[in-house]
């Protein structure tokens, strides 16, 4: 692999098709073809939440959970759109927060999407899928962190050659996570307090970025 770096200032991926670059701090990187051995896969940490809802048979077009436990001055948004052929499933669990925002919508059928907050307060995680089978998990414990996740394919997006498996997962606080996605890729990201990340992406491979 060329060029590593590891920096907690920024990271920042844009790429096309097959050609991709980064920026860290003031440095830019240029990534191989090796990238996805490389790195790992995505990552739920274990989460049962995210187990659970993925193994559930259910003959609904769209299927939504909503959990508060402890939480105060929070918002949670579900919207679900399904063109048939499966079904879209999505769950947000807020527990002992304050301030804290979920968004979830999926356009298509057979997407999956969990965002799970814990123990902090003014966190911001969305995720839009849009299209066929895209999986999306978001943790965030901590706060001041923002999650943004988009993915595509049909139904307004641009269309790829298939659906992505994408995950987040912040601690402590001061995180920001900005992924968009054209489909067919596979992301593990985690934060651990103070770290930036921008990824747009259409390079049909895994990354895994630690922070």
């Amino acid at each position: 692999m060329q060029n590593q770096v590891i920096k907690n200032i920024g990271f920042v991926v844009f790429s096309f098709l097959m050609a991709t670059s980064a920026y860290a701090g003031n440095k830019n990187i240029e990534y191989s073809d090796e990238m996805s051995t490389e790195f790992g896969e995505f990552n739920t940490q274990g989460s049962t939440i995210y187990s659970e809802l993925s193994e559930m048979n259910l003959s609904a077009n769209n299927y939504a959970e909503v959990v508060l436990e402890n939480a105060f001055d929070s918002e949670v948004v579900i919207s679900q759109y399904n063109q048939g052929g499966g079904t879209n499933k999505a769950k947000v669990i807020q527990s002992n927060v304050n301030g804290n925002k979920a968004a979830i919508s999926q356009s298509g059928a057979e997407n999956l999407a969990v965002i799970e907050q814990s123990e902090g307060q003014d966190n911001y995680a969305e995720i839009k899928q849009a299209g066929y089978g895209h999986n999306s998990y978001i943790s965030q414990s901590g706060s001041n962190n923002l999650a943004y996740l988009k993915q595509c394919r049909g139904l307004a997006c641009t269309n790829t050659n298939g659906g992505s498996d994408i995950s987040i997962v912040q601690e402590n606080n001061d995180n920001f996570a900005l992924v968009v996605d054209r489909g067919n890729s596979n992301y593990g990201i985690t934060q651990d307090g103070g770290d930036s990340i921008v990824i747009f992406s259409n390079m049909n491979r895994g990354i895994y970025v630690r922070q």
